[in-house]
Parts: structure tokens; C-alpha cells; sequence
């Protein structure tokens, strides 16, 4: 299961709800995702965490301080209200003029049709605001994992999100992350490496905001230790280890009903 609050918009469909409910056994991408099932749906839940590639090697470097350049923000994902652009958007701009003339927030997704009725705020912002980016879709991997490299902080403002790849890329690539409270991918999170903030809370994440451009000094180590955590928690060999030990520890559960129905394994 790769979802979370947003899982009851998924059981419009007969038999979907009672198949959670009843299930012998679930799995999920995130402590958060695993949190809201045990509440609504079914205790018998468990944690498989998701991965992305890992290219450092090949395009990554971590940040240097630069006391003249502009701190960038940078928030990746489709333009919708879920993803929490207004919230993103609004506390950027609600920062001090001066701290704000000296950063510059940086946003890419693709314009859902079924939000027409939002998007259009979001670049209004951008067209108004000369310290506002708006790269368009962006689908090429390689020029997603540039973008990331070019920034110095990744946000993901999200009302809901049971576990943001965009996050672990950032991690991946050693950049900072700031989360909002309902992302599932603030395992890779500690003290030294990033913030969260209280979801679809403006002035939190303002404070957030300032206190990372308090702390841009420290963004090399800060994305040191942004990468040791993708690196214990998010590679492929680990996911890889993760999902054969589901499949195997379901498999030796079985076992007797495997060899008493003749079933060859």
C-alpha cells in the first residue's frame, strides 16, 4: 500500500474497505502510512521503505557555502492543492524583505487539469514575485537530479504523502530536506540534517524557512549527514534485502500449508 490519509478516497469501490479491513496481512511504505492503517483500518501492518537509485557518483556534489550567492529552495511535484504549494508559497513570502531578497524558492510539477481551480494562484504568485521560479514539468531524471544539485534546501510542503521520493532524492543528493509533519519520509530526518514543520501551518514553516538561511553556513555538513541517512535507510540493496525478507518470512509461515497441499516451493 502506497498511501496514507488519503486511502479512504480509494474505497468508493465496493469490497476495497472490507479487503483492508480483513486482510491476514498489509504492507506500507512509511511508519506514518502504518500509523494511519493500524487507526482505521487494520493492526496488522508492516513497514517496507521505499528507495531511489543511488547517483550520487555520477552528478552529485554536496553544497559549499557561498556567503554571496542566494539561498534557493527548491519544492518538486504536481501542482495541487495536496502537495501544499499555497502553504509553500505563503510563508516564503511572508519572510522579513530583506531575508527574503536573499533567497530564492524554486518550484517544478506539472499543472494537473484537475486542478484548475488552484494552480492559477500558484503562478500568479510566480509571475508577481521575481524571487519565485517556476521550471514547468520536468520528466528527465537527469535533469530532476541537476535541479536538486543546483539548490541548496528541498521542501516538501504536502498535506499528505505516505512517503516522498522527491524526499529521498534530496537525501540522496545531499541537500537538506524540510517536511511537513504528514510526509512518511522523515525517517531520513535527524536534528543535523533538517527540519519539519507543522502541516498547512504558514508561520511554521516561516520559522523554518529562517531557520535554515540562519544556518546556510553549515549546508556541507548538514548534506553529509542528509546522505549517511539515505544511506542507511533508502538504497536499493536495502530495499532489496527488506522485500525478499517479506516474501521469505511469509513464505516459512506457510510453510506446513505449502507441504501438506503439495505445493512446491
Amino acid at each position: 500500500i502506497r498511501e496514507a490519509e488519503n486511502l479512504p478516497d480509494f474505497c468508493w469501490k465496493k469490497g476495497r474497505e472490507e479487503a483492508l479491513k480483513k486482510a491476514y496481512k498489509l504492507y506500507c511504505v512509511s511508519e506514518y502510512a502504518q500509523d494511519f492503517i493500524i487507526k482505521n483500518y487494520n493492526k496488522n501492518v508492516h513497514v517496507v521503505h521505499n528507495f531511489v537509485d543511488d547517483v550520487f557518483n555520477e552528478c552529485g556534489y554536496l553544497k559549499k557555502y557561498d556567503k554571496e550567492a542566494k539561498i534557493k529552495f527548491l519544492a518538486l511535484g504536481t501542482i495541487e492543492k495536496r502537495k501544499g504549494y499555497d502553504t509553500l508559497i505563503d510563508a516564503f513570502l511572508g519572510l522579513p524583505e530583506k531575508i527574503k531578497n536573499s533567497c530564492e524558492l524554486h518550484i517544478a510539477g506539472r499543472l494537473w487539469d484537475g486542478a484548475k481551480n488552484f494552480y492559477p494562484k500558484i503562478l500568479k504568485s510566480v509571475n508577481q514575485n521575481e524571487n519565485i521560479f517556476y521550471h514547468g514539468e520536468i520528466r528527465e531524471r537527469e535533469k530532476i537530479h541537476s535541479l536538486i544539485s543546483q539548490c541548496d534546501y528541498v521542501v516538501v510542503p504536502s498535506i499528505d504523502e505516505s512517503c516522498s521520493l522527491v524526499a529521498l532524492e534530496g537525501a540522496m543528493l545531499g541537500r537538506p530536506l524540510i517536511l511537513s509533519q504528514n510526509i512518511g519520509a522523515k525517517y531520513v530526518l535527524d536534528k543535523n540534517c533538517g527540519w519539519t514543520f507543522k502541516t498547512g501551518n504558514i508561520n511554521d514553516l516561516t520559522n523554518v524557512f529562517i531557520n535554515a538561511i540562519n544556518n546556510i553556513d553549515k549546508i556541507t555538513d548538514m548534506g553529509k549527514c542528509i546522505r549517511n541517512q539515505y544511506l542507511k535507510t533508502s538504497t536499493y540493496d536495502i530495499y532489496e534485502q527488506n522485500i525478499l525478507k517479506m516474501v521469505n518470512d511469509n513464505i516459512v509461515e506457510d510453510i506446513f500449508y505449502y507441504k501438506e497441499n503439495n505445493i512446491k516451493l
